[in-house]
């Protein structure tokens, strides 16, 4: 179920090969895939719909693919939504409205942008057809100033996991609200994205990822990409050192095994459980 392919998915039908680029970063290396490709290559993806000047020169922009590219990423995914209408300046969805989709196919991991954002008829919905699954996980974050308006649809669900996303200091009331509702309503294996390196400050963010452990709440890290980054983790924000931001991020993204350890007193290359990783999709 968490076994995300994060890289290029690509597969062929026929005398057409399809590219799903989810990353900017990615767009070099699908560029040489598809020069090298003797097939018509046909490309996209959230990477592909930011920067369509990398490829089109080699590729058909867009199309209707037989298969769906979110199965090609994890094949447990779907989501009945795609889309934000917040405009979040850090954000891939910025420019892609909120859209409600007639037909999607009920799956654990759900991955909508903005799931709450959605009207109440199409959550209530959406709600009733996810509610036959065995289990549930958001994979994406749910928004927790909107979560106390639908937490009673949302306790009908057999939810293995719930996200939340913590974006900026001034968000603290309504997380730790929206924590505490779902603690409340037996949510038991709460995470929540910590955004690092976007306008904020070591000090700052640190204290974000203690509140939530203190809380019982895993954080998960994710190192600020600009939009038009083309290669990954090239940004430095001016209040972070190279260093300081992939120590940070590398911490908090192995807490569980490092329990007992002070961030002061953390060194990187330490021996640490690389399957750490697969368990922040």
């Amino acid at each position: 179920m968490y076994q995300w392919r994060k890289e290029i998915a690509q597969w062929t039908i026929a005398d057409t090969l399809y590219l799903s680029v989810p990353f900017t970063w990615l767009l070099p290396e699908a560029r040489v895939i598809a020069q090298q490709s003797d097939k018509r290559v046909v490309v996209g993806g959230p990477a592909v719909e930011l920067m369509p000047e990398q490829l089109e020169d080699v590729a058909t922009i867009g199309g209707d693919p037989v298969v769906r590219p979110l199965r090609m990423h994890n094949p447990l995914a779907s989501r009945t939504s795609e889309g934000c209408d917040n405009a979040c300046a850090f954000c891939i969805n910025r420019t892609k409205p909120l859209r409600e989709l007639a037909e999607w196919e009920p799956l654990p991991t759900m991955c909508d942008d903005n799931f709450l954002q959605c009207s109440r008829e199409h959550i209530v919905r959406a709600v009733d057809r996810l509610s036959r699954l065995p289990m549930v996980d958001f994979n994406q974050g749910l928004s927790a100033s909107l979560f106390p308006q639908y937490i009673d649809e949302l306790r009908r669900l057999p939810l293995l996991r719930l996200r939340f996303a913590w974006d900026s200091a001034a968000q603290e009331a309504e997380v730790m609200d929206a924590i505490g509702l779902a603690k409340a309503a037996g949510m038991r294996d709460i995470r929540c994205y910590v955004l690092v390196g976007f306008h904020d400050t070591p000090g700052e963010v640190t204290r974000r990822c203690q509140t939530l452990w203190d809380g019982g709440v895993l954080p998960n890290p994710m190192r600020y990409q600009p939009l038009d980054c083309l290669q990954k983790n090239a940004f430095v924000g001016e209040s972070w050192t190279e260093r300081e931001l992939g120590r940070f991020c590398r911490y908090w993204a192995r807490h569980t095994w490092l329990v007992g350890v002070p961030y002061d007193e953390y060194r990187v290359g330490a021996r640490e459980p690389e399957a750490q990783e697969a368990l922040f999709p």
